[in-house]
């Protein structure tokens, strides 16, 4: 290993750098990546979307866009603990935006974990400010956690 790709490697670990950078990816190429990938997504191939997603989540790991692109993909494959992963980073990305919050309590709900998506649904309610359409889908999200997290019948008779 040079010691330039030693300097690349330690930028990327203090932030100051993408892999994206030390790969010598421009933007544009990236663009390509996304460019395939969505189309997959378009066309309903998500299996082949998925690793180019996570290829350019991975090389520019601080664009939201690309995070919620992969997520999104996770989801639609089923994969909810992952998809959920992946919107958490979305959410780090840009701590303004509650879509990517919304999201992840909905895929952690639906993957069987209320627990963990309890605190994702109070920053997303954090985060949505005046948009009442988004302030419904909180509501709706704390109506889910609500029902998953009663007893059943079943577990109530013991």
């Amino acid at each position: 290993m040079s010691q330039t790709t030693v300097g690349d490697a330690s930028s990327i670990l203090r932030g100051d750098a993408r892999v994206a950078d030390v790969m010598q990816l421009s933007d544009g190429q990236l663009e390509v990546l996304y460019g395939m990938a969505y189309t997959y997504y378009q066309q309903a191939r998500y299996a082949d979307a998925h690793p180019l997603l996570q290829l350019v989540a991975m090389c520019d790991h601080t664009s939201e866009r690309y995070w919620l692109a992969l997520a999104g993909c996770r989801q639609m494959l089923g994969d909810f603990l992952l998809a959920a992963e992946s919107y958490v980073v979305a959410a780090g990305c840009n701590l303004a935006n509650p879509v990517a919050a919304i999201q992840a309590a909905f895929c952690l709900l639906r993957a069987g974990d209320a627990g963990a998506s309890e605190p994702w649904i109070v920053e997303a309610e954090r985060r949505v400010g005046e948009d009442e359409t988004l302030q419904k889908k909180c509501a709706q999200l704390r109506v889910a956690l609500e029902r998953a997290t009663q007893p059943t019948e079943s577990t109530a008779q013991g």
